[in-house]
């Protein structure tokens, strides 16, 4: 009986084994064969669909019970093509994943929504496009919905303009539609809000610009996230954001809200991380006591939040048995107050960032506490005071330290050894000096130094240099260092292409460092700014270029270089900016310059460089919007290609020998004929490096930093041009400064001057010009400087509006038959009507008050209207700055770490 029994249990284990060994149901198979012949495949992911057990292809799930097809797990193998019907034989189909692949645009076919089994259904980032098929609402036993475009960088070419088929998804749970156009679906929320079992929902980046203040009923009382992300909603925050209970994160950002954050945010008891960074948030931040005590990440940056953080922050210390917070980012507002001392307590704290704000007094010696922290910012402020070693005491899980831009000293002792290993350390502007930190050569494995404008006066030590040959091999190395605007002695070391083999961005101007530029710099193939100006470097440039082809900023201005410009500089194609000013490089310009297309700033200005303008500088350059060849011994005429230069707005190619006529194509200049500049940057800063060129502009020299994309300028003074000024320039009326001064033109002035409203220079001095002055000139309220002396000019000087502010006579000497104020010389028809001595007394009198009274309206005059469309036309900005130039340098270098700091971030988070 039992063998018997046992022959039975046999008999029908080999029979199951049979079965299964027939792999899977048929009609699947073929299925799935069809749809492979649909489906492009370049990495031949879909190689082990063969044979007949379709259960164990690659992607394929199935069903142990029944044998049926359960899932298709196809993401991230770069499949393409059509997706076949033949799909719709998946009868049991409950997950279906097309994640990360590239269907070229194609829609998502409508059949999808007949796989009326499906609960799980992620296209994302699969690059399909047009309309979403509303018959996706057929799936009702779906709980997952991703047709976002996550973390790719393709872009979703989806769009919708009704939801009214989401509501029939009863069982959904989460829906992510990121980047997806819902730019007239309109009724997005009213959809949304009618399914009562919605845990996530995701619409970031989809055009959303509208959001109801108020519902009549909120079904959405299980949702725990909510992302609007990177939307265009203009709105105050709606208060009915804040009572759904269950809500654990919270992303509002990048939109344009606007207004406070109401008081239901007090409740919000639930959250954990809540996002409003780059908005127009401003009032208050609200305080909490105690009720916010999951709360682990918040960032308010870039708004206009006031006030002060104390409370705030006292609030969230509260929480038993200790608050949750971990990031806590309020950078980039108009912050007040100190930073409190409650703010120790918050010790889980990885992250603090309240830089760019107006925070005073000193930085809390309980800081040093927070031992969980990893990276600290509490840059562009006005803080001040001491930092000891007291407050890094406990700080070894610090990776970023940055405290630049304050009044803050820091004063350790010679052999302190911090408890930290730092990457990023970042310091301008504070005060480290006299000696070169010591304590730096305790830091292995830093990427980021700044230490720029410290009040450095020391040697760079031996050590310093030294130190990158100790980091460890798979250290990405130094990539970013700023010793700039210091007074480090010492030379440039010979290897230091082998010692900093991954920097990316070297500033060591306005230093005391002597010696020459060593041929190892050549060997850095990854650097792309290079910043060595305004030192005492002599010898000649290095002539070996081709290696470091990723150079953008390359400024060697004010030193002692000698010979010739290199020719591989040639090889630079990626050059932005090139300054070899103030140098006595002579010879002539290589014609390799030629291929450096993407140039803006090309600045050679004061050195010995001989020869013509080469024709090639005016077709090879389409991007170039400074051009300096000032102080030169160029000779030849202007060759007239240089107005091809469409971006031209700075033209200086005074003091030198060039001769002819001004060319008429001159007038065509694109960039100076535009009145409306756009205000931006001349091209990305780099690191913290800003442009700079100086201009001889208003009867003194003046260094443009970041208003040089304001500036439109033409200075073709001290050469030996003759002829005509071509009535052309006056279609320059974009134009804001003008030096034609110490030439021999002759002529007239072009009546149509006027035309230049916009301009606040004008020099035509010691030239041979002849004839009135025109009347339009009167009109040129913008104008505050002007200089026409020594020329031939004849008759009245013309008054009214601005010209009235012009009362020094040395503005029109030289100039023996003008006549009229503000000259001694009368004009001739001022005695047609002889006077009586009272009324002589009179006009005399008259005249004083003129002289005097003319002053404070005109000037006042020209400084509102200036002042008033300053607030409308960015163009004008740069007058406001030209009285606060000792500014500049504080001003963008903040801009300038503050756009390096914010890539930063991104990057790392």
């Amino acid at each position: 009986m039992k063998g018997s029994n046992f022959l039975s249990i046999a008999m029908i284990f080999m029979f199951l084994s049979s079965s299964l060994s027939l792999g899977c149901v048929t009609s699947e198979r073929r299925a799935l064969l069809n749809l492979k012949e649909g489906l492009q495949d370049p990495l031949n992911e879909l190689a082990s669909w063969k044979g007949f057990d379709c259960c164990s292809w690659n992607g394929v799930d199935c069903d142990h019970s029944t044998g049926f097809i359960s899932s298709l797990k196809l993401n991230n193998t770069a499949l393409g093509g059509k997706i076949s019907p033949s799909i719709l034989e998946l009868k049991h189909l409950t997950s279906l994943d097309l994640s990360l692949n590239d269907f070229n645009e194609t829609n998502i076919p409508e059949f999808v929504g007949s796989l009326r089994e499906l609960k799980y259904l992620n296209l994302s980032s699969s690059n399909f496009g047009g309309p979403i098929p509303h018959q996706l609402g057929n799936l009702s036993k779906l709980e997952y919905l991703d047709l976002g475009a996550g973390w790719s960088s393709v872009i979703n070419r989806l769009s919708d303009h009704d939801l009214g088929w989401v509501s029939n998804l009863f069982s959904l749970r989460y829906i992510d539609m990121g980047g997806v156009n819902l730019t007239m679906a309109n009724n997005w929320l009213d959809e949304f809000n009618k399914l009562p079992s919605l845990l996530e929902l995701r619409l970031s980046s989809c055009s959303i610009n509208v959001i109801p203040y108020s519902l009549p009923f909120l079904n959405l009382s299980s949702l725990t996230v909510l992302d609007l992300s990177s939307n265009n909603i203009n709105s105050t925050l709606p208060p009915w954001i804040f009572n759904m209970t269950s809500l654990s994160m919270l992303d509002l950002g990048v939109n344009a809200f606007h207004g406070e954050i109401p008081d239901a945010f007090k409740s919000s008891s639930s959250l954990s991380t809540i996002i409003l960074h780059f908005n127009h948030l401003e009032g208050k931040i609200p305080t909490t006591t105690g009720t916010l005590c999951k709360i682990e990440y918040v960032d308010f940056s870039w708004n206009n939040f006031s006030g002060e953080i104390t409370e705030l922050v006292e609030g969230l210390s509260q929480c038993h048995p200790a608050p949750n917070l971990t990031q806590l980012i309020l950078a980039h507002n108009l912050l007040s107050g100190s930073i409190p001392s409650s703010t120790e307590n918050l010790s889980s704290l990885q992250v603090l960032f309240l830089q760019s704000n107006r925070l005073t007094g000193v930085i809390p010696e309980g800081l040093g506490r927070l031992s969980m922290l990893r990276r600290l910012d509490v840059s562009s402020n006005l803080l001040n005071g001491v930092i000891s070693e007291a407050h890094f005491a406990n700080l070894s899980r610090l990776k970023e330290f940055d405290i630049s831009l304050n009044n803050i000293s820091l004063t350790v002792s010679s052999d302190w050894v911090p408890p930290f290993q730092l990457n990023i350390i970042s310091m301008p502007s504070c005060h480290l000096g006299p000696d070169f930190p010591a304590w730096l050569r305790t830091q292995k494995g830093f990427s980021e130094l700044d230490i720029s404008n410290a009040g450095i006066s020391d040697t760079l030590p031996d050590w310093f240099w030294n130190l990158t040959r100790s980091l460890p091999l798979f250290n990405p190395n130094i990539t970013v260092l700023h010793l700039y605007d210091n007074s480090f002695e010492g030379t440039v070391p010979l290897d230091i292409g082998a010692t900093l083999p991954m920097l990316k961005n070297l500033l060591l101007s306005n230093n005391l460092i002597t010696g020459t530029i060593p041929s190892s710099v050549c060997e850095m193939e990854y650097l792309e700014v290079l910043g060595l100006a305004n030192n005492f470097l002599s010898g000649e440039l290095p002539r070996c270029w081709g290696s470091t082809q990723l150079l953008k900023i390359l400024d060697f201005g004010n030193n002692n270089f000698h010979g010739s410009i290199p020719a591989s500089l040639g090889s630079l194609t990626f050059l932005v900016s090139l300054h070899l000013n103030n140098n006595s490089l002579s010879g002539k310009l290589p014609e390799s310059l030629k291929n450096c297309t993407g140039l803006v700033t090309l600045d050679l200005g004061d050195n010995r460089l001989a020869g013509e303008i080469p024709i090639w500088m005016g077709e090879s350059f389409p991007n170039l919007m400074v051009l300096r060849l000032h102080s030169n011994r160029f000779v030849g005429k202007i060759p007239t290609e240089l107005s091809l230069l469409t971006s031209l707005q700075v033209l200086d190619i005074g003091n030198n020998s060039l001769s002819g006529t001004i060319p008429i194509s001159f007038g065509d200049f694109t960039a100076m004929i535009e009145t409306q500049k756009s205000g931006d940057l001349l091209y990305e800063i780099w690191g913290s490096y800003v442009d700079n060129v100086v201009l001889y502009m208003q009867g003194r020299e003046l260094t443009y930093t970041k208003t040089l994309d304001l500036v439109t300028s033409i200075d073709l003074s001290s050469n030996k041009l003759h002829g005509k000024i071509p009535d052309e320039l006056t279609n320059l009326v974009g134009l804001i400064d003008l030096d034609l001064s110490n030439n021999e033109l002759v002529g007239k002035i072009p009546e149509k001057i006027g035309a230049l409203k916009m301009l606040l220079s004008l020099d035509l001095s010691r030239n041979k010009l002849y004839g009135p002055i025109p009347p339009s000139l009167s009109t040129m309220t913008s104008l505050n400087h002007l200089n026409l002396s020594y020329n031939d000019l004849s008759g009245r000087i013309p008054t009214g509006s601005q010209l009235q502010t012009f009362n020094d006579p040395s503005i029109y000497v030289g100039n023996t038959d003008l006549c009229g104020p503000p000259l001694s010389n009368k004009c001739p028809d001022d005695d047609k009507h002889p006077k009586t001595n009272a009324t002589a007394s009179h006009e005399n009198e008259s005249e004083a008050v003129w002289f005097y009274s003319s002053i404070p309206p005109g000037f006042a005059f020209g400084l509102l209207l200036v002042y008033g469309v300053m607030l409308f036309k960015s163009t004008w900005r740069f007058a406001f700055f030209l009285s606060i130039d000792s500014m500049y340098d504080w001003f963008y270098v903040t801009i300038g770490v503050n756009m390096r700091r914010l890539r930063r971030k991104f990057g790392a988070e």
